[in-house]
């Protein structure tokens, strides 16, 4: 498929500094300025603006006139402020609202005289790819369907192996759903038989199911909090089918103003919720999908990773984004990279997949150092369970976090960690603490220095862990150094020997 946006806007590759994207939906206007062209993009800034200019336009077949007004006060206002923000692009995007309307050409041009912002309005099947494509910069070799819901419309699309197939858009938008004419019967024959169109096109059956948009993020904020679930990190929360089932007739069961206490979600938020709810128990029915995964990146995102060349798509969203923290935070950039190949030998059992988190760990595993000395171990939890990191998913964000507050401090299982350490078990529990021992070994032999690091190995031979040094080296080896050796052999039920060489 070619892209609207693709044939009419060409990011200057090789020019790329901040991207700020405009996203005039059906229900809000946001700006989201992206820190570069990478991988794993770092968000720079984000605002929205609920400015309803699809409100009422499924009957007037025009845009809400009051939205209207609302939507280019907003666009002014991001214009305005992203002129201090030395962008390189900006990106203007309007999908179901202004696709649909009578009077969306006469809109986008109102948007350029006054803005001199063109905003290029992408067809249903256009917009479902660039949400497709969000997703994959999340999940780079997603199976399954991508439902992204909005104000106007629900856009669907096939992921098979990291790669975007059937595209279609339905009328399932939450604000056009709630000004349905009919009765609830009428309303619930009305989406099952919506679902029932776009999926007789699916050539598959589906795994998973994807789901994108504020409305779906509301419903996972909200499951999380009736769950008691111990991560409030959006992105890659997943659930079984019967889970969500529950979760939406209860939120059917209870009043906005119940659901706003207990989110911290404003009632204006969570307004359209039911029917987001309504729509994902007749996907849930139809497609009985394996898994239910909520993506935090969808339009905005897609937009990004549809320009990428071949060469920045193939990377891992994953290592990128903790590279990008250590240039950012870390005192030594680069440093963990050479920390990840010193401890490497000693993991050498490790798959692919754990190899990647080890990688990442060493990455980050200095990125808070800035903190007070005293509070960096329980820092680098909290950051690592909460920051934007694509490519992992929440038993991985635990590992991460655990390993990183284990190479500040000797752990102890405080009450605050019981329920992260549920998600994880007792087994990879114990290995995340190993590895932040041996990260902890390293950074302190070498004062992380990579010039020191040179000086010395790991290896473990014959049950025994063993720190080599070279002679002109030795004096590294003073000090904590063989109390953090004995710490790293005893995770690992083994012993350690120190070992000075010409």
């Amino acid at each position: 498929m070619d892209l609207v946006l693709n044939k009419n806007y060409v990011f200057k590759r090789n020019k790329i500094g901040r991207i700020g994207i405009i996203d005039v939906g059906s229900n809000s206007v946001r700006l989201v300025v992206f820190d570069g062209f990478s991988r794993s993009p770092a968000y720079f800034f984000n605002e929205k603006v609920l400015c309803c200019l699809g409100k009422g336009s499924d009957q007037k077949k025009k845009l809400n006139s009051w939205g209207k007004m609302e939507a280019i006060k907003a666009i002014k206002r991001f214009i305005a402020i992203t002129k201090k923000m030395n962008l390189t692009e900006l990106v203007g995007v309007a999908t179901a609202a202004v696709r649909n309307a009578t009077d969306g050409e006469a809109f986008v041009r109102k948007v350029y005289e006054e803005t001199n912002l063109l905003l290029h309005v992408a067809s249903g099947a256009e917009e479902a790819e660039l949400s497709a494509n969000g997703v994959l910069l999340g999940w780079p070799n997603a199976s399954g369907l991508v439902c992204d819901i909005g104000g106007g419309s629900l856009e669907v699309s096939n992921l098979i192996d990291g790669k975007v197939g059937f595209c279609e858009t339905s009328p399932l938008g939450v604000l056009s759903l709630s000004e349905f004419k009919g009765t609830l019967l009428q309303l619930n024959d009305f989406i099952k038989n919506s679902v029932e169109s776009f999926c007789s096109s699916l050539e598959v059956p589906r795994s998973n199911l994807y789901l994108v948009g504020g409305s779906f993020r509301a419903f996972a904020k909200l499951d999380i909090a009736r769950v008691n679930y111990p991560l409030k990190v959006l992105h890659e929360y997943k659930i079984e089918s019967s889970q969500a089932q529950e979760t939406a007739n209860w939120i059917l069961n209870h009043d906005i103003t119940m659901l706003s206490e207990l989110s911290g979600s404003s009632k204006e938020q969570l307004a359209l919720l039911p029917m987001a709810a309504r729509v994902l128990l007749h996907l849930i029915a139809k497609l009985k999908p394996n898994d239910i995964l909520f993506s935090s990146y969808g339009l905005r995102e897609g937009i990004l990773f549809y320009q990428m060349p071949g060469r920045i798509k193939g990377l891992d969203p994953l290592i990128e984004a903790c590279r990008y923290q250590e240039k950012s935070s870390a005192r030594f950039p680069g440093f963990g990279e050479k920390l990840f190949n010193w401890i490497k030998p000693i993991f050498s059992n490790l798959g692919e997949g754990d190899l990647r988190l080890y990688h990442a760990a060493c990455l980050l595993h200095d990125t808070t150092w800035k903190a007070h000395p005293d509070y960096r171990a329980e820092m680098s939890f909290e950051t690592v369970t909460r920051t934007n990191l694509g490519g992992i998913d929440h038993e991985g964000r635990i590992f991460l976090a655990l390993a990183l507050m284990s190479r500040y401090k000797k752990m102890s299982i405080s009450k605050k960690l019981e329920g992260p350490l549920r998600i994880l078990g007792k087994i990879r529990t114990d290995e995340a603490i190993i590895l932040g021992r041996a990260m902890r070994l390293g950074a302190m032999v070498s004062g992380t220095s990579t010039v020191n690091l040179r000086k010395c190995k790991l290896s473990i031979k014959d049950r025994v862990v063993y720190l080599t040094l070279r002679k002109r080296a030795a004096d590294l080896a003073a000090g904590t150094v063989e109390r953090r050796l004995k710490a790293l052999a005893d995770g690992m039920n083994r012993k350690y020997s120190i070992q000075i060489v010409a």
